[in-house]
């Protein structure tokens, strides 16, 4: 099977800024941007229409699969297939010459992305011939088809799409953005008559002056004296940038959405409509690139890249990143150069060690953006917030944004269980919808408020009631880290990220907001949650404040992990709703939602080693009930006694031990406050 590798580039869009006139970079040339035009660029050939024979949705016929506009999409029907699906490409009245062909996937979501497909090729007149096998794995990035000799005289290439990225209820789709056909153009200039390899960062050592003079192409002659001259600015124009695995995988073994693909940033920034000539050194892997708009919703456009000298036109103002993923991760790094655009530099946890790097680095960005790379994540805020709020301390604030995302996926115990994301968690400036602060997606989260998300003092109050900074930033990458459907059943969307926002939050000094928060009438969550569903004997799901569903989740915590000193309890209790098997609809007529809740309460006791049954009894998991549950859709919750009956009768059969508690005290009645008084002194 072929194997489709992706090295990519994403412009980050930035809007509502206008940068300075930057001093030209190319001997003698006031707009480098100008002899552009004497570059090649290889042509684009657009199909006379598109073909599939899976059913679509009305508004997503195949047709915008070559519209030409990237914010439409084709997309198979919302009920999934389970059957290949073929799309057909037709250029039956002008056959084609073509040499390799990109696959856009959606600008946004993940839902459709092609994995397993076969493409197939028909010469006029000729009979259809299959090409090969490839998998793009669900990629975000677009996947390459590169053909070993140029495809003649061709009236239709077919992809049949076998597997696709699918929903939580295990549908598959398929989805494309664009399907994009491009034969090479012959007039590309020959690097290597001046430069060392396809990068055209370095000249040959034979090369002089006079042989400079003779290059015919203005664009490379004037490079080639910059860098013959020693004045080509080499920081961020030049850079080598590693491969990493597309987060997809590990997101699979960790059931939940994936990280981020920002890991390289350029420090370069685009201009709309400026032409950005990107010279890829040498490379055995695919190409491909993409725009993402920050300030929307997670949107791309997409295009592809190349070893040697690619072209881009930006559509929009953007900072640039290279992505290079391959199914390892360890394949060797790429140099790349920008030879167009400007620089905005960044700032990297691990490279910039040098005094005052922070406040260099941040003094000369012109962009309205700029980016932080840690060593598990990768913030982009306005440049304006940093210089406002964490001028003197860039480096602190990005510290605790490693230490957030690493101990999310520590307490998780991905750390344990060497299950940690290769990739770094994403962190975005946005402009919200009215009522919203912040939200989570696959690859990035977006946040509106960049003053709590930067000034440390916000970040780590100890006196706010409600998580103070981190519970925002907390309970967004929690989304992202949800394992589903075990710990993300219906009605829990906004619970269980939550363990992890008051992990975060209580980490870095904050207040428990369960503790501290004023419910009215003097009484804080765990008194209100005791009262609404202990005492009122209520299904746990039947409550309506997502934060009083949350105490039972954390008293486990308190209980386990600090009274009883079980510090992996929460680790091992991930680990075994990822490694089981995703539990099924039962029989007797509960959901799987239901069978969900019911199998947690069985997984906990067995981690725990403990008959856990009164407490789940007490906090209503071990209750019938039958609800329609709005949990951003709407869906039936059901639970019915049988299936309680068999879970109860199950733990019962471990054979378990009671839980240990002082003479006259309830689990369910543990707190931050006094959890200490819940251990018993072994020796009485």
């Amino acid at each position: 099977m072929r194997k489709t590798i992706i090295l990519s580039i994403l412009f980050i869009l930035s809007g509502g800024f206008a940068l300075q006139a930057q001093e030209a970079f190319l001997t003698l040339v006031s707009s480098p941007g100008a002899y552009a035009e004497s570059i090649a660029e290889d042509i684009y050939i657009r199909p006379e229409r598109a073909t599939t024979n899976g059913g679509t949705y009305s508004t997503d016929e195949i047709a915008k699969a070559i519209d030409g506009d990237m914010s439409t999409m084709y997309h198979s029907s919302g009920n999934g297939f389970t059957s290949p699906i073929t799309l057909g490409f037709w250029f039956e009245n002008t056959p084609a010459d073509i040499d390799y062909i990109v696959y856009n996937p959606r600008t946004s979501g993940s839902n459709g992305n092609f994995k397993e497909i076969e493409v197939w090729y028909r010469q006029k007149g000729g009979e259809n011939i299959k090409y090969g096998n490839y998998d793009f794995g669900g990629s975000a990035s677009p996947s390459v088809v590169f053909f070993d000799e140029t495809l003649r005289n061709i009236d239709r290439i077919q992809f049949i799409v076998k597997s696709g990225v699918g929903d939580e209820s295990g549908k598959q789709f398929a989805s494309c953005a664009e399907m994009q056909f491009f034969r090479k153009n012959p007039n590309n200039f020959n690097y290597s008559t001046l430069f060392t390899d396809p990068s055209c960062s370095e000249l040959k050592p034979e090369v002089t002056i006079e042989t400079i003079k003779q290059v015919e192409n203005e664009f490379f002659r004037k490079l080639a004296y910059d860098i013959y001259q020693d004045r080509y600015e080499r920081e961020f124009r030049i850079q080598e940038y590693q491969s990493y695995p597309e987060p997809t995988a590990i997101a699979k073994i960790n059931k939940t959405a994936r990280y981020g693909i920002l890991d390289n940033p350029t420090g370069i920034y685009a201009k709309k409509g400026e032409d950005i000539i990107v010279l890829v050194g040498n490379t055995n892997y695919f190409l491909s690139a993409t725009i993402l708009l920050p300030l929307g919703r997670g949107e791309r456009t997409t295009f592809s890249l190349r070893q040697g000298v690619n072209k881009i036109r930006a559509p929009h103002d953007g900072l640039i990143y290279i992505l290079y993923h391959t199914p390892a991760g360890t394949e060797p790094p790429v140099k790349i150069n920008f030879v167009t655009g400007t620089v905005n530099g960044y700032f990297d946890r691990d490279k910039h060690i040098a005094p005052g790097d922070w406040q260099r680095l941040l003094a000369q960005a012109t962009a309205p953006c700029f980016d932080l790379k840690g060593r598990y994540s990768l913030i982009s805020f306005e440049t304006a917030a940093y210089r406002a709020y964490c001028l003197d301390n860039g480096l602190e604030v990005l510290e605790h944004y490693d230490d957030l995302v690493y101990s999310e996926q520590e307490f998780q115990g991905q750390v344990k269980y060497n299950t940690m994301n290769k990739t770094r968690m994403v962190l975005l400036s946005g402009t919200m919808s009215p009522g919203v602060a912040a939200y989570a997606t696959d690859y990035l989260t977006v946040y509106g408020s960049t003053r709590d998300m930067l000034d440390l003092s916000r970040l780590k109050s100890t006196t706010n009631t409600t998580g103070g900074g981190a519970w925002m930033p907390a309970h967004e990458i929690g989304h992202v880290n949800q394992t589903r459907p075990g710990l993300k059943w219906l009605g829990m969307t906004e619970v269980t990220n939550n363990i992890l926002s008051q992990y975060i939050s209580i980490k870095w000094g904050v207040r428990s907001r369960l503790n501290d928060e004023n419910m009215g009438g003097g009484k804080n969550r765990y008194q209100v949650a005791v009262d609404g569903i202990v005492t009122a004997q209520l299904p746990h799901n039947e409550h309506g404040d997502v934060f009083c569903k949350l105490v039972p989740f954390w008293q486990l915590k308190l209980y386990m992990m600090d009274v009883l000193g079980k510090t992996d309890f929460y680790k091992d209790v991930y680990q075994k709703v990822r490694v089981n098997p995703d539990p099924k609809a039962s029989s007797n007529g509960s959901t799987l939602d239901g069978i969900c809740q019911l199998e947690f309460v069985k997984i906990v006791c067995e981690v725990a080693q403990l008959d856990m049954t009164q407490f789940f009894i007490d906090w209503g998991f071990l209750r019938p009930v039958n609800l329609t549950v709005n949990d951003y859709a709407t869906n039936p919750f059901i639970v019915k006694q049988a299936d309680v009956d068999a879970t109860i009768a199950a733990i019962a059969a471990m054979n378990l031990p009671q839980p240990p508690v002082p003479a006259g005290k309830h689990i369910y009645e543990i707190t931050d406050s006094n959890w200490a008084g819940f251990k018993i002194n072994p020796l009485n």
